[in-house]
């Protein structure tokens, strides 16, 4: 008997054990599983924080860069051309150095729109660390502007000559959003843009060598990059003046663009004094002038009003407005008719010496200068 139950209970005993080695296999699959799971949701939340990391960092760079581009254009009354965007960091002096007048190799001019222009951040005349010009994935980051806002302004406002205060700031550089079946415009009126060309780094510049990276195949990315380089001078390449923001119907888009407006720099950095203003109209000599700047009539008002002279003030739009204008005209004797005080505006005079018959017409302007048409009888 005691044999009998000594066998049961070892068999017992094996009973038991081999369960509990089952039990064992199949909690470790499952603690596989879990392990699996949270390293899998700790890959996905690092690649995330990387990505976004990146993402900061470029946005960071974009606006240091507008910051120094700020300063730059207070103290220079112009933006800087770009930076040769195919100098290799390691081995050239020049890199980062502006591109005097916009015309070198590395900064290459649109094929279709000639005033745009595309290179490299010139950080070294921004007074920045050659890492603020790079994007979060380490790529050169794209700088283009119309590069007629790359000429200084004059003491005296001249718009026979092209400068960042007389050139026309409309219809400059396109900024599109790409929708499914048409594109939405930001902006016509960009004067520059700054393009980072994302994680995938499709068509960016590296800075270690003077090569573009292969180019994108997304129809959206491809609007803001550039083929077909010609150095030279000037520099060309096939591009035009459209950019696309945004592709919101694309898996592989992942552009980050920064682009402003001339009236956003002047807001932007407080700097009305660049704007000008056109041709002030013959009262003044047809004279141009900066905002605020106020300009005189070419002659004065007419006794008792002699103290007084029409004006004309510069503002912040671009356009004039005139103030303190004369009241009356002395229109002097003409054939036929004797020296007269008249209204602003215009009317007829009767012919009023003797032997005289007939009229005179006459025209009275604000700065109390005078026509007349006609003659007496």
């Amino acid at each position: 008997m005691n044999f009998i139950f000594y066998n049961n209970k070892n068999q017992q005993f094996k009973k038991d054990s081999s369960a509990k080695t089952a039990f064992s296999l199949i909690e470790l699959s499952i603690l596989l599983m879990f392990f699996g799971v949270v390293i899998s949701g700790i890959l996905s939340v690092a690649t995330s924080s990387i990505v976004n990391r990146s993402i900061k960092t470029t946005n960071d760079n974009f606006q240091q860069i507008y910051q120094a581009l700020g300063t730059f254009l207070l103290n220079n009354k112009r933006l800087p051309c770009p930076a040769s965007i195919t100098l290799n960091r390691l081995s050239d002096a020049s890199y980062g150095q502006e591109v005097v007048n916009c015309n070198g190799n590395g900064v290459f001019q649109s094929n279709s729109s000639s005033n745009v222009v595309y290179g490299m951040v010139p950080f070294k005349a921004l007074g920045l660390s050659e890492q603020v010009a790079l994007d979060g994935y380490r790529s050169k980051i794209a700088y283009v502007i119309d590069k007629r806002f790359a000429v200084a302004s004059e003491a005296s406002a001249n718009f026979s000559n092209v400068t960042f205060s007389t050139s026309p700031s409309s219809n400059t550089i396109i900024i599109r959003d790409k929708l499914l079946t048409s594109d939405l415009t930001l902006t016509s009126d960009a004067i520059l843009v700054l393009i980072s060309y994302g994680a995938n780094k499709l068509s960016a510049f590296d800075p270690d060598n003077s090569q573009q990276n292969t180019r994108s195949n997304d129809v959206a990315e491809l609007d803001n990059d550039i083929t077909n380089f010609i150095n030279g001078s000037p520099s060309t390449a096939t591009y035009d003046n459209v950019f696309m923001n945004s592709a919101k119907y694309s898996l592989i888009f992942d552009d980050d663009l920064f682009y402003k407006t001339k009236q956003n720099l002047i807001d932007d950095f407080k700097a009305e004094h660049l704007i000008a203003c056109f041709d002030a109209g013959n009262f003044f000599a047809n004279r141009h002038g900066y905002f605020d700047e106020v300009l005189y009539a070419t002659r004065g008002c007419w006794s008792p009003e002699e103290r007084k002279r029409l004006t004309t003030k510069c503002l912040r739009d671009g356009s004039w407005i005139q103030y303190s204008p004369c009241t009356f005209c002395t229109i002097a004797t003409v054939s036929g008719v004797n020296a007269i005080n008249v209204n602003i505006g215009s009317g007829t005079l009767t012919c009023n010496q003797p032997g005289r018959t007939g009229s005179v017409g006459y025209q009275c302007f604000i700065d109390g200068s005078f026509t007349t048409s006609g003659n007496c009888n």
